[in-house]
């Protein structure tokens, strides 16, 4: 068993992981067989991904503005940002002891 740290350290990998999973399923034909639990982590993957990318394209324009004003500016993002990773990592720990056996690695 993995512990929360693990998760949140490898969240980018694993989101991937889940959302080309979703993707893979979809083009396979195998829309009806996603379980609801699958769907919430999907969401919140999506969720967690989201929010990487906005501050990622946030930091993109720091040059454009004073170091204090961009801080003030990006500071939510931020905060939003940790807390998807964290919610999709909790949520991701709970579906992985739930269905032993999905994924034998952190990353895999």
């Amino acid at each position: 068993m993995y512990t929360l740290e693990e998760y949140l350290k490898n969240a980018d990998d694993l989101a991937a992981n889940v959302i080309n999973g979703w993707a893979a399923s979809i083009n396979a034909g195998n829309k009806k067989f996603i379980t609801d639990e699958y769907k919430v982590l999907f969401d919140r993957a999506c969720d967690y991904r989201t929010a990487k990318n906005q501050v990622e394209n946030q930091r993109q324009f720091k040059s454009l503005l004073g170091d204090s004003e961009f801080n003030t500016l990006i500071e939510p993002a931020v905060t939003h940002e940790k807390q998807t990773r964290e919610t999709f990592a909790k949520t991701y720990q709970e579906f992985r002891e739930k269905h032993d056996g999905f994924g034998k690695t952190v990353a895999s």
